[in-house]
């Protein structure tokens, strides 16, 4: 048989460090070949390897049967390889027809580009790939799907029949994922082979024809996505079992052990939904949603990085009545948010730094040694497992999952008594969403409240003890212990709070206090 491509004991080393070792993959044209790992498996590593960014230190590369020592990203493009970034390389600001060609403009006799032609070609290509895009929009205009079809359309113009997608669904909601998922399927029926690179495993196990599973640069296996679960795959990924049921406060490892925070009636629209809950010490409750729902929202207010119309805000039994970031810092409440790089981190700065944050910020400690912080630093670093050369290493140089852990371990000691997060599961691997999870559940066992919004709703099933529902801004369901579950919540989302159609039994719009 003759594979489109074969990778012949890749090994790829960065001085000490090994990337890869020994990967041998064969993958046969017109095949979804979906690849996973945790952050710093190897995945972009070999991505890169194929795309011809990066030379190996020793193995083959082998297309429709010939040998090539390696590529460089010239001779890969012209032997029909692409590759689409997560976020594409895409110019915002130009329009669709502009980027399809961008780098490979048509041209007239005289030189002058020829826009007819090219406006041909890039509705045809859509129209192949059934998507109805206005050639005229600017990219900025754009869904994130949407985004990702220009960017595969554009490979495409490149005559690109070996595509690899890396991280194409991320940031995408359920319908975006299906019209994403829509057009790589008509590309493999046409013979285009796709490798398909995603920590989403319910992705990669929906997409994938196949499934090679990286663990620490090393090959693992190749899976039969048909007769894959995300769960199996999930183990294959971190080498155990992972995801357990069980809720910690049905263990009995962190129990509610008096009343902490309490919002009630709280609103940041004007004539609009008010919000209710409470949280107890020791307790974890979780928030989930589909996107737009106002999830996050609903957290910065009570945080008040977002400004309140109505509402109160009651911690420990004391009404705060002013709040910004710095007072409820100052109270004890810390935040996590949703944008890490943009938001939680100084990614040119130390892992050491970045922890220490809060102590250098908030706190009046003039006297504080080096030592010190760099102990504290190490400690909670180790408590979250940070996989790192040191807390001296810059917290750019971090995979995903760790730089998200570094966001997260600034808060694990030093008095915060209620900690709010904001998708912190968002862009990194099923591995380093477990060890989130094992330091949330150590801070509500030390008598913290915590409060955790997700779109990934399966993380939270078995760590809340009440889970809230929202969609179009609203709380239509509070969900308890075993009634946390994927189709309970599931069957909130289809609920339209200005569908004529009555309530589900339990869906409780505000106030829906817990």
């Amino acid at each position: 048989m003759t594979y489109r491509l074969e990778l012949e004991d890749i090994t790829k080393e960065y001085g000490n460090t090994r990337a890869l070792t020994g990967v041998s993959v064969a993958i046969p044209a017109g095949q979804v070949r979906g690849l996973v790992g945790e952050n710093g498996a190897g995945k972009s590593t070999l991505a890169k390897i194929i795309a011809g960014d990066v030379r190996p230190s020793s193995g083959k590369v082998k297309l429709n049967g010939s040998e090539s020592s390696y590529l460089t990203p010239a001779t890969a493009r012209k032997a029909g390889i692409g590759i689409v970034h997560q976020w594409g390389d895409l110019v915002p600001t130009m329009t669709v027809e502009e980027n399809i060609f961008l780098g490979n403009e048509i041209r007239g006799a005289l030189g002058a580009l020829d826009k007819a032609q090219m406006r041909r070609k890039a509705k045809a290509v859509l129209q192949e790939l059934g998507v109805d895009v206005d050639l005229r929009a600017t990219v900025s205009e754009l869904s994130p799907a949407h985004r990702q079809v220009i960017a595969i359309s554009k490979a495409l113009m490149l005559n690109c029949d070996l595509l690899i997608v890396d991280e194409g669904g991320v940031s995408l909601d359920k319908k975006e994922t299906v019209l994403l998922h829509a057009v790589l399927r008509k590309l493999r029926d046409q013979k285009v082979t796709i490798i398909y690179i995603s920590h989403l495993l319910d992705d990669v196990v929906a997409l994938s024809d196949e499934i090679t599973v990286l663990r620490n640069g090393a090959l693992v296996e190749t899976l039969n996505a048909r007769a894959t679960t995300a769960r199996e795959l999930a183990t294959a990924v971190v080498g155990h079992e992972v995801g357990a049921t069980q809720h910690a406060l049905e263990s009995g490892a962190a129990k509610t052990r008096g009343p902490l925070l309490d919002v009630a009636g709280l609103s940041w629209m004007r004539d609009a939904s008010e919000f209710s809950f409470s949280v107890g010490e020791g307790e974890i409750i979780g928030i989930t949603g589909p996107e737009g729902a106002g999830k996050s929202e609903l957290l910065r207010t009570v945080f008040g990085l977002m400004p309140a119309t109505q509402g109160t805000v009651t911690l420990g039994g004391e009404r705060l009545a002013r709040r910004d970031p710095r007072q409820m810092l100052k109270a004890g409440v810390a935040f996590v948010p949703e944008d890490r790089f943009q938001e939680g981190l100084m990614l040119n700065r130390s892992i050491e730094e970045n922890i220490s944050l809060p102590t250098l910020s908030f706190q009046s400690r003039p006297f504080l040694r080096k030592g010190t912080l760099r102990d504290s630093a190490a400690r909670k670093a180790d408590q979250i497992k940070i996989r790192m050369a040191s807390v001296e290493a810059r917290a750019g140089d971090l995979s995903g999952g760790n730089q998200q852990k570094v966001v997260v371990a600034r808060w694990l000691e030093d008095g915060y008594r209620l900690l709010l997060l904001d998708e912190p599961y968002k862009g990194i691997d099923i591995g380093a969403k477990q060890d989130i999870n094992d330091a949330i559940r150590a801070m509500a066992i030390a008598g913290r409240g915590i409060v955790v919004i997700s779109t990934e709703f399966v993380e939270l099933i078995g760590l809340v003890s009440t889970l809230l529902v929202m969609v179009n801004r609203r709380i239509v369901a509070v969900l308890k212990e075993n009634k946390i579950t994927p189709q309970e919540i599931v069957r909130y989302y289809q609920y339209e709070v200005d569908d004529p159609t009555p309530a589900p039994e339990n869906a409780r719009i505000a106030p829906a206090r817990t």
